[in-house]
């Protein structure tokens, strides 16, 4: 199954996980914004993770209070489907700074739930700092 992650600022975190907050859509977004680890080709998460990062933080400024939030997207579809009433669909979105970005999309209806499906998904194991 496809592995993404999410950036989560340090004001979406709380206790080393993610609050809702960390997978709601800003004002003028339309998406949010992951990254595919899978695009690194590593032999595990963990680095896969590393590479991501630091390709991530090329082009967005990673602080050491924030948390990489890695999420299954099948887990995830199948959460959001059952228990949020919606779709989610994420699409391979590279930028020239960040081969792996990629955007997850939701109905627009169901964001909040949304957001708390995809954090309830989330263990302490599938959370990284975002400064190594």
């Amino acid at each position: 199954m496809p592995i993404t992650f999410r950036y989560c600022r340090p004001s979406t975190v709380a206790q080393g996980m993610p609050t809702t907050g960390a997978f709601t859509l800003r004002a003028g977004e339309g998406y949010l914004s992951v990254n595919w680890l899978e695009y690194f080709g590593a032999a595990d998460v963990g680095t896969a993770v590393q590479l991501a990062r630091a390709t991530v933080a090329r082009h967005l400024e990673l602080r050491a209070s924030g948390r990489l939030a890695v999420l299954n997207v099948g887990a995830a579809r199948h959460a959001i489907a059952h228990n949020a009433g919606s779709m989610l669909r994420i699409e391979h979105m590279p930028t020239d700074a960040d081969p792996s970005h990629s955007a997850m999309f939701t109905d627009g209806a169901h964001r909040t739930k949304t957001a708390i499906e995809l954090v309830a998904l989330i263990s302490p194991e599938d959370m990284f700092p975002a400064v190594d």
